[in-house]
């Protein structure tokens, strides 16, 4: 038996249903930005537009995907994923000084949505960078959800629609 050859995603048959920026939300320090590509349910992360292997995949068969301000749990789980517990004990700190502390925009919520499936990649288990948080996401369970930030409210939008409708 011999290894099929490795090609670029682009070379690949299916089409993807969309592709863009996003912006993984995975703590109050920790985002990071991705070039997602969404093709037969499968949401591609690469780490540069130009990259031929995805540093990530993830199954979103059995996902369920949701914008963060539809859902009144969703919106608690972002705010509690951009804010650091810090601000939590300064009663006037407002949220464009919380959200600029988690170095997103200010309409950041508006073009949030989460996604929850099981995460079994990279992006499964990741902490803050620093090492005892490193050592607790190792042992910890795997991730379950993750908050993705689109470009615009539009392209949120799309982005929600296309993976709801699925592949068909």
């Amino acid at each position: 038996l011999h290894p099929i050859p490795r090609t670029a995603f682009s070379d690949l048959p299916v089409p993807p249903d969309i592709e863009g920026w996003l912006v993984a939300v995975m703590g109050p320090k920790v985002q990071r930005r991705f070039w997602a590509v969404l093709a037969l349910q499968r949401l591609y992360l690469f780490c540069d537009a130009s990259d031929v292997d995805p540093y990530d995949a993830v199954d979103l068969k059995d996902g369920r995907v949701v914008p963060v301000l539809s859902d009144p749990l969703a919106r608690d789980r972002f705010a509690s994923d951009v804010h650091s517990n810090w601000f939590a004990c300064i009663p006037s700190a407002s949220r464009a000084a919380r959200r600029s502390r988690a170095n997103l925009p200010p309409d950041a919520e508006e073009r949030a949505f989460e996604v929850c499936c099981t995460f079994t990649g990279p992006l499964a288990r990741v902490g803050d960078g620093n090492a005892a948080m490193a050592v607790r996401a190792r042992l910890s369970k795997p991730r379950t959800r993750l908050a993705l930030v689109a470009e615009t409210a539009d392209l949120m939008e799309k982005w929600v629609n296309l993976i709801t409708s699925g592949p068909y």
